[in-house]
């Protein structure tokens, strides 16, 4: 629970879930993706121990999301947006190299219980534009393991996947045009209108033929399996971030919120 007046309410709940796994696995969290099959750890005792209530899963899936989203900010640079304070719930994490948009809380309740709910939205939201591509991509790596779905690791490759393609797509529209790549993060990405990326361009000038452009495109960015085909669970989808990412420009065409 969040101390009257909530201060920093990202960090207690942080400090929360560093405070549990510490005492329960005398392992203390710094923050780095390194942990997070720490994490995975801690969140497999905890659901194996006492088959949490509701409640209990929601305040795990709580202090786990919340740290788990804030791992990603420092990691690949993103922006929380705290609609309610009092409900992490609604917290969204906006990336900032590319328009990409996730709810670690609710991708963590998925973790914690190990299910799918209707109620729980995990996708990746980004740009209408994108849609196609990143839905293309992920059929391209194929399924993951019912495992790797249900783990913080596992999830962490899927979105780093989906950053690199995203991202080399805004970079080569900025290349391009002859500026710098649009710098994201503050508007919801699923309601900006961005420039039609062309995979055929992208072929030509790359070297790849015009029917498999966008394949090319997938194949070049894959970071994620082994290339073997995989069954298990579904990918929902609705690296290296470049240093420089000063553009001030607005990619939905207006004045950032």
């Amino acid at each position: 629970m969040l101390s009257e007046g909530h201060g920093d309410p990202v960090r207690e709940y942080c400090e929360m879930l560093v405070s549990a796994v510490k005492e329960t696995v005398d392992y203390g969290l710094d923050y780095s993706i390194e942990t997070l099959p720490v994490v995975d750890h801690y969140v497999s005792l905890a659901r194996e121990d006492s088959q949490p209530r509701e409640e209990v899963s929601a305040l795990i899936a709580s202090m786990a999301g919340v740290y788990y989203g804030e791992v990603l900010k420092r990691r690949f640079g993103a922006q929380w947006h705290l609609h309610d304070l009092s409900d992490p719930f609604t917290w969204e994490l906006f990336f900032t190299s590319c328009p990409l948009a996730i709810r670690p809380v609710h991708i963590s309740y998925e973790i914690v219980t190990r299910q799918e709910d209707d109620a729980i939205d995990s996708s990746l939201r980004t740009a209408q534009a994108r849609q196609d591509f990143l839905y293309d991509y992920f059929e391209a790596l194929g399924q993951v393991s019912e495992d790797e779905f249900f783990s913080f690791s596992g999830r962490t490759e899927i979105i780093m996947a989906a950053l690199d393609l995203l991202s080399e797509i805004e970079r080569f529209i900025a290349e391009q045009k002859g500026g710098k790549p649009v710098r994201f993060g503050k508007k919801d990405p699923s309601t900006l209108q961005l420039p039609p990326f062309d995979p055929k361009k992208y072929a030509e000038i790359y070297g790849s033929g015009v029917k498999e452009a966008k394949q090319s495109l997938m194949e070049a960015l894959m970071k994620v399996g082994s290339g073997e085909e995989n069954t298990g669970a579904e990918i929902p989808v609705v690296t290296s971030i470049p240093e420089d990412f000063s553009s001030d420009e607005d990619p939905g065409g207006g004045s950032h919120l």
